[in-house]
C-alpha cells in the first residue's frame, strides 16, 4: 500500500498543501456536498499543516539555544579570574559588582 511518508516531515508537509488545493477546490467548483467535504478538508489539513511547520519552527529555535548554550564562554580565563568585561556602557550611570 502506497504511503505519503508519515514519519518524513516534509512529505506530510507537501500532502497536507495538495490535499488542501483539492479542497478549496472543492470548495469554489462544487454543490453542497462538496462544500462540506472541503470545508472539512481545509480544517483538517490546514490544522495538520499548522502543527506541523510551528513543530519544525520550534525545533529550529531550540537547536539554536542549544547550540548557544553548549558553546564555549569566549574569555574563559577572564571568568575564571572573577573579572568582568563590559562592552556597552551607553545607558549605565553607576555599576556594583559583588561576587558570591
Amino acid at each position: 500500500m502506497f504511503s505519503f511518508g508519515y514519519m518524513d516531515r516534509k512529505w506530510r508537509i507537501i500532502k497536507d498543501v495538495c490535499f488542501i488545493a483539492v479542497a478549496v477546490v472543492l470548495i469554489l467548483r462544487t454543490g453542497f456536498f462538496g462544500i462540506l467535504i472541503g470545508a472539512l478538508a481545509l480544517v483538517w489539513y490546514g490544522r495538520d499543516l499548522y502543527v506541523l511547520l510551528r513543530a519544525a519552527k520550534l525545533e529550529k529555535d531550540a537547536q539554536k539555544v542549544q547550540t548557544r548554550t553548549q558553546s564555549p564562554p569566549e574569555h574563559t580565563s577572564e571568568a575564571q579570574d572573577g573579572k568582568i568585561t563590559v562592552t556597552d556602557l551607553s545607558g549605565a550611570k553607576e555599576v556594583d559588582f559583588k561576587k558570591e
